[in-house]
C-alpha cells in the first residue's frame, strides 16, 4: 500500500508527460508541413503576407479537427477557428531580407501573369508599369557573381540564385494540456538562450496573452517553430518585404 502511495504520482507524472510530448509532436509535424506549404504559397504570390497567412490558416486546420473529415466539416472548422489560429501562428520572412532585395533589384515592367491576385490588391501593382522587383526569371543566364551584402550587422556572401530562395519561420503557439508538466516545459523554455525577450509574439504566447477565441482562456503555451524554403517562381516585390 505504501509502495503504490509513492509509486502511483510517479506513474502519473509519467503518462501525464507521454501524452503531453504525444500532443506537442502532433502540433510540431502539423507545423513542419504547414511552413513549406507557406513557403510554396508564397513563391507562387509574389511573397506576399495575406497569401502566406491563407495558407497557413489552411494547413493549420487539421489540428483542430475531431475525425477525419469531409470537405464541408474542413470548411467548417476552417471558418470557426479562422481567428484562433491567426492570433496563435506567425510568419515571418527570413531571406530576403531588404538589404538583399536592394543589392539585387531591378526596375521593370510586368506581365500580369507575374502579379498575383494578392499583390495586386495588397501593393496595387500594375502590369507593364515599371516597378522595383527582385527579378527570378531566367536566373540560368544572369550573372552569378557573389556579392555581399550586410543583414543584421553580418556580412554574407550572396548571388541571384541563392537571393530567391524564399525561406519562412512560422511559429505556433501550443497550449499545454497536464499539469506539473507544464509548468516544468515552461520553466525550461524561459530560462536561457531560449528564452527571446525581443520576439512580441513570442512573449505574448508564453505569457498566457494569446488566447483562443473558442476556448477557455488561460494555461501555460510553450512557442514550437518551423521553416519552410521554396524557390521564387514569381517576381518579389519591396513592400512584400516590409509587409513583416
Amino acid at each position: 500500500m505504501v509502495e503504490l502511495i509513492i509509486l502511483f504520482p510517479l506513474f502519473l507524472l509519467i503518462l501525464f508527460a507521454i501524452i503531453e510530448f504525444s500532443l506537442i509532436y502532433r502540433a510540431k509535424f502539423t507545423l513542419n508541413h504547414a511552413a513549406q506549404q507557406v513557403a510554396r504559397a508564397g513563391s507562387l504570390n509574389n511573397a506576399c503576407m495575406g497569401a502566406m497567412d491563407e495558407q497557413l490558416v489552411r494547413s493549420m486546420t487539421p489540428l483542430y479537427l475531431k475525425r477525419d473529415p469531409d470537405y464541408l466539416s474542413f470548411t467548417k472548422v476552417q471558418i470557426v477557428k479562422r481567428e484562433a489560429i491567426k492570433i496563435y501562428t506567425d510568419v515571418d520572412v527570413i531571406s530576403p531580407s531588404l538589404e538583399i532585395f536592394n543589392r539585387f533589384k531591378e526596375k521593370i515592367p510586368l506581365y500580369p501573369a507575374q502579379i498575383s491576385d494578392c499583390a495586386s490588391k495588397s501593393y496595387r501593382v500594375k502590369a507593364f508599369k515599371p516597378v522595383d522587383i527582385l527579378p527570378n526569371d531566367n536566373l540560368q543566364f544572369r550573372s552569378q557573381n557573389i556579392k555581399q551584402v550586410k543583414v543584421k550587422g553580418e556580412s554574407i556572401d550572396i548571388n541571384i540564385q541563392d537571393a530567391n530562395l524564399l525561406k519562412v519561420q512560422v511559429r505556433f503557439c501550443h497550449r499545454l494540456a497536464f499539469p506539473v508538466i507544464d509548468m516544468i516545459l515552461d520553466a525550461i523554455q524561459r530560462s536561457p538562450p531560449g528564452f527571446n525577450t525581443d520576439s512580441i509574439f513570442y512573449n505574448n504566447c508564453i505569457n498566457g496573452k494569446a488566447t483562443d477565441l473558442n476556448s477557455w482562456q488561460g494555461g501555460r503555451f510553450i512557442v514550437l517553430s518551423a521553416y519552410g524554403i521554396a524557390r521564387m517562381q514569381t517576381p518579389i516585390f519591396k513592400n512584400s518585404l516590409k509587409d513583416q
